[in-house]
Parts: C-alpha cells; sequence; structure tokens
C-alpha cells in the first residue's frame, strides 16, 4: 500500500514539473516582450503583436481601425474592393436625384443614373452591405407616377417608401450589399376633363396631389390639376370620389387659406 501511495506521489510530482512547459503556459516566465506593429490598411484592421524573447509566449493586443477606402468609379484603387452599385431605368417625364446622407439636404445629384451606398449621416462609401440610398423621384408637370421598383431582392433590406422617409417623393434602400436596379415607371394620362379639381397657387407655395388617400402610392408635384378618384386610388365618376393633395410653402411663405369654387 505504502509502494502504491509512493509511486502516485511520484507521478504527480513528474506532471507539476511538466506544467510549465504546456503551450500557452507563462505564469513561471518573467518576460520581456518586443513589439511587432502591423499598419492598418483599408482591407484589414491594424495591431501589434507581443513576444516574450525568453519563453516565446504571445499574444496581440492594440488593434487600430482599418484605413476607408479610396474609391473611383465604385472601386478602391488601393486594395480593389468593389462597392455595389445601384442603377436607375427611369420613364419619360421623371427623374431622380441621389442624396450622400439621410436627411437629403446635403449634396445630391440630379437626374441621377448610378448612386453608391452611403453611410447615413457622414456619406461615405460603405461596400460591406451597411450602406443606404437615399433618392428623390422627381415627376414633370403632367405626369404620375405609377410604381418604383427594385430587383436583386437579396441585395438590400427594405426599400422605404415617401410615407417612411418623411420625404415628399423620397425613398431609401437600406444594407445595400450587391448591384441592382430601380425602375422608375409613370402612368398613362387620364382624360382630364372627368371630375377635374384645377389648383391656382400664389407664389411660393405648390400642391403635391396622392391618387390614394393613404398617400402611399402614386402622386404628382406641382400639380396644377387633379381627377376624382376612390380612397384606393381609381378614377371615379360617380360624384363620390375624392382628391387628396398636400399644400407645400417655401422656408419664405406661409400657408394661410384654401378657397373652392364652385362650392357645390
Amino acid at each position: 500500500m505504502k509502494k502504491r501511495l509512493l509511486s502516485m506521489l511520484l507521478c504527480l510530482c513528474m506532471l507539476i514539473s511538466l506544467i510549465p512547459a504546456l503551450p500557452g503556459f507563462a505564469a513561471a516566465c518573467e518576460h520581456s516582450y518586443t513589439a511587432e506593429v502591423t499598419l492598418p490598411t483599408c482591407a484589414a484592421k491594424g495591431y501589434t503583436t507581443y513576444t516574450c524573447e525568453k519563453c516565446g509566449y504571445t499574444y496581440i493586443g492594440k488593434e487600430v481601425d482599418a484605413l476607408p477606402h479610396t474609391f473611383v468609379n465604385g472601386i478602391c484603387i488601393v486594395c480593389g474592393q468593389k462597392t455595389p452599385t445601384v442603377r436607375f431605368v427611369c420613364d419619360e417625364g421623371v427623374s431622380v436625384s441621389v442624396y450622400e446622407t439621410q436627411d437629403v439636404t446635403g449634396t445630391h445629384v440630379d437626374n441621377a443614373k448610378s448612386a453608391y451606398p452611403r453611410n447615413a449621416e457622414s456619406g461615405k462609401i460603405e461596400c460591406f452591405g451597411d450602406g443606404q440610398v437615399n433618392f428623390i423621384v422627381r415627376l414633370a408637370p403632367g405626369y404620375a407616377l405609377e410604381s418604383v421598383t427594385a430587383d436583386a431582392v437579396d441585395a438590400y433590406k427594405d426599400l422605404k417608401l415617401p410615407f417612411e422617409t418623411g420625404v415628399i417623393g423620397g425613398y431609401r434602400l437600406t444594407k445595400v450589399s450587391g448591384d441592382l436596379t430601380v425602375t422608375v415607371k409613370v402612368k398613362q394620362p387620364v382624360d382630364p376633363n372627368v371630375f377635374t379639381v384645377k389648383f391656382e397657387c400664389d407664389p411660393g407655395v405648390s400642391v403635391t396631389t396622392y391618387e390614394q388617400q393613404s398617400r402611399a402610392g402614386a402622386y404628382e408635384e406641382n400639380a396644377s390639376q387633379a381627377i376624382a378618384r376612390s380612397a384606393a386610388g381609381e378614377p371615379d365618376v360617380s360624384g363620390k370620389g375624392q382628391v387628396n393633395f398636400l399644400v407645400v410653402a417655401d422656408a419664405e411663405h406661409r400657408f394661410l387659406d384654401i378657397d373652392l369654387s364652385p362650392v357645390t
């Protein structure tokens, strides 16, 4: 029994003596580190590798964010990374203005044919699926919007409509991760002599008309007239139709009143 106990103690001592040699074990070493810095690029973060000169123990610290890409025509000239491209195909009588930021008040391109996804606040190009494209659909006088659609549904998360963005004619593609095409189509004009409402506006004031009561569908900016429609947007000649419109005043004017004639 004593021999067996002695053997177990000897084995335990041998195991304890081997612990300092196990991979990753460094408690017994008074480390003396050298540092090797790996600089950040636009394709990867930077970091510092620390290595003990005595035992070889190593670890990574002091991570630094990757540098921004330098894009020219959608391709980074440093690393070759390609950013997704959103292309616009518009009918006659309609165009698209693309804004760099979500507030749609800053830098923009009118009559845009393509755009790159950008950060919502900074406007910097995003190529890893977090960027968005903010654009306003602009209709020429006499044209009405039929639809705004995007193909490649797996290349973005949402296509937000004007009632969601809070901007008249404003749309937003979110989390764009691949190439896609946005198609903007207009409707054929409806006979303007059937139950027509005409708008006469003072300078500095305009009217935007909506086909649907919910204001979620087709609309026309700077409208001079509109026809009566059902709440769902279909032309209505029964006398029960409605005209839904929004009065827009510029920054230097204030909306006061609306007069109707005839009142019958």
